[in-house]
């Protein structure tokens, strides 16, 4: 690569977090610098549209999985082991694996903890308790009589706004948030062994 083009990355980058919050300025400029230098396969590899995919959504916002990547130091590639964006912008959790004897009440907390982290960091929004509901049914970790007490560890979660209603929703504490980024590491290290074989 030239010395031009790097200059041009680098000035590419810069524009792209100029407008984030100071948190999230230095990691998220070395997860776009990296993007940008890891796709330089011709000489185009520099141009706005490039910057544009691998950094903003259909509305031109800071793309969730980058936003999120900054805030965790983890690679969004990573980050795409464990969450999927749906085209209407919303964020699940595809990398939780699902194990027979994991119980329940753990499951319910894990996934809320993962979307929680998600919702809050990448999307900057609460995750409300209808699509919290349907994140466990799609893993099959929905316990309807049980919902509200898997849901109530105050050490991590916060719930908000008038229970049994679609306003209800949840905060994760400083504890909870740390509890979901150790967790999520763990995922990340676990679906980057399967894919190298490591784990049978």
């Amino acid at each position: 690569m030239t010395q031009p083009n790097i200059e041009e990355a680098l000035r590419l980058a810069s524009t792209a977090v100029e407008n984030l919050d100071d948190r999230y300025k230095v990691v998220a400029f070395r997860v776009i610098l990296d993007h940008i230098l890891t796709s330089a396969t011709s000489p185009q590899y520099a141009q706005d549209t490039t910057l544009k995919e691998a950094t903003t959504d259909s509305s031109g916002t800071f793309a969730p999985l980058a936003k999120l990547a900054a805030y965790t130091g983890l690679p969004a590639d990573q980050l795409q082991l464990i969450y999927h964006l749906s085209d209407d912008g919303a964020i699940t959790v595809t990398g939780y694996p699902l194990k027979s004897d994991r119980p329940l009440a753990t499951a319910a907390r894990e996934l809320a903890l993962l979307l929680g982290l998600a919702m809050e960091r990448g999307l900057g929004q609460r995750m409300t308790a209808v699509q919290l509901i349907q994140e466990l049914r799609d893993h099959k970790a929905y316990d309807p009589a049980n919902f509200a007490h898997h849901m109530n560890k105050r050490d991590l979660f916060v719930p908000k706004g008038t229970p049994r209603t679609r306003s209800r929703y949840y905060e994760l504490t400083g504890k909870g948030e740390h509890e979901a980024l150790q967790l999520l590491r763990a995922l990340v290290d676990e679906q980057q062994k399967i894919l190298k074989g490591e784990v049978p």
